[in-house]
């Protein structure tokens, strides 16, 4: 498949420039989804399970990224990006006509589950097209930039919804026109192909062969597999914390959509720009396991602060903008480490096997967090899930820094045999 504007050979100054544009270009995008489950909430009138539904979406779309990575290994993935792009922006923009959380909840599946192969493509283009010892600045300065389109668009996106009755249709439309800019950009960055993989075109004739690829890899690479167990404890905290917060902001705190545009939109995503440079700084010079550690441990003080927030509520917003200032730092790290750790335990391999297990293990965990989450909530409450997501961040970054002693240096190994 050939699309008119796909030049097989490009630059490499060409390729950059490209990744960073299309990495921008997916900010307003970034920043209308995690209005979602306020949105359900505030707008659509969303109970407690639908709005943990709705934030299990994401993760349990991952697990097509095994498959994703099966297919895209070894040939050219540009005409797979772009008609994954085409749909997932359609979803989108299909909002301009939603009237109930049903359709809500569908147009997050047909954005999640194509947004995969992006997810998976875009390790792969770091890999092929940009030298190791630049990827971690590269990929923090260009997600750097679009988190600085998603702060504007959440500020005024939030005081747009509260201003006029049905605004958040008009939203999800402008976030689907830049999904599909940032695609067409995607979608022009071009991947090895190797002819030789013709005859293995989508493993599906064995559906279980990626599944039994997976194991053995992570039995080949013991130090990768342990690493994504840490990251597993990380990533169960992290999704406990999904459903709890956007129905601890709106039930719990009474913030409207501008307040929690400027919190969880604007503040954060300033926070993590400068976050996403240093830390990716730091993943070229440090061990993806102590980088994790640092992070994690800095996770722990988010929930905490929202705590704050409901014990004093004379101060509630000062708690509140001082939780996103401590979970936009630590977000920063885990951007970096969410989507290159794997070209780094990688090595010469194709990155993008390592990052569909990644992506698969997040799936694994949304099957079950957020419902953890949801019953701990309706058992003890909100603040028991918070504390909850707290002690987890602290137990996952004590993991990392056993592995940094453990591991540490294995990471710079290209290969295992």
């Amino acid at each position: 498949m050939r699309v008119w504007y796909f030049n097989l050979q490009l630059p490499s100054d060409v390729l950059r420039n490209r990744f960073i544009l299309a990495v921008t270009l997916a900010g307003p995008t970034m920043a209308v989804i995690r209005f979602g489950e306020v949105i359900a909430r505030k707008s659509l009138d969303a109970d407690p399970l639908m709005i943990t539904l709705l934030t299990m979406v994401m993760p349990v779309s991952s697990l097509a990224a095994l498959w994703v990575g099966q297919i895209l290994t070894g040939r050219d993935q540009r005409p797979f990006i772009l008609v994954a792009g085409i749909i997932s922006s359609l979803a989108l923009m299909s909002g301009i006509f939603m009237t109930n959380v049903y359709h809500l909840l569908l147009m997050f599946v047909f954005f999640f589950l194509p947004f995969t192969v992006q997810l998976t493509g875009q390790s792969r283009i770091l890999q092929q097209h940009i030298a190791r010892d630049k990827q971690g600045g590269l990929f923090g300065f260009s997600n750097g930039l679009r988190e600085s389109m998603a702060a504007v668009v959440s500020l005024g996106a939030g005081y747009y919804m509260d201003h006029l009755t049905g605004g958040f249709r008009h939203v999800f439309l402008f976030a689907g026109v830049f999904n599909l800019l940032s695609t067409f950009v995607y979608a022009s960055m071009p991947t090895k192909a190797d002819r030789s993989a013709k005859m293995e075109r989508f493993v599906f004739k064995h559906f279980t062969q990626p599944l039994k690829d997976m194991v053995a890899l992570l039995k080949r690479r013991p130090d990768f597999f342990r690493f994504e167990m840490g990251f597993m404890v990380y990533g169960i905290a992290f999704m406990t914390t999904l459903p709890v917060v956007p129905l601890f902001l709106v039930d719990e705190l009474g913030l409207d959509y501008a307040t929690i545009g400027m919190a969880r939109g604007t503040v954060f995503q300033l926070l993590i720009i400068p976050s996403m440079a240093l830390f990716g700084r730091w993943f070229d010079r440090l061990s993806v396991h102590m980088l994790a550690s640092r992070v994690f441990t800095i996770l722990a003080v988010f929930p905490l602060l929202l705590i704050g927030a409901k014990i004093f509520p004379t101060m509630s917003l000062t708690f509140v903008y001082a939780a996103f200032i401590s979970f936009g730092i630590a977000m920063g790290g885990v951007i970096v480490l969410w989507n290159i750790s794997s070209v780094r335990f990688a090595g010469d391999e194709d990155a993008g096997i390592y990052q569909s297990v990644h992506l698969t293990a997040m799936g694994v965990r949304g099957m079950f967090a957020p419902l953890l989450a949801y019953v701990i909530m309706n058992v003890f409450g909100t603040i028991t899930a918070l504390v909850v997501a707290a002690v987890l961040w602290v137990i996952s970054g004590q993991i990392m820094q056993f592995l940094n002693r453990y591991d540490g240096g294995n990471t710079d190994i290209l290969s295992a045999e």
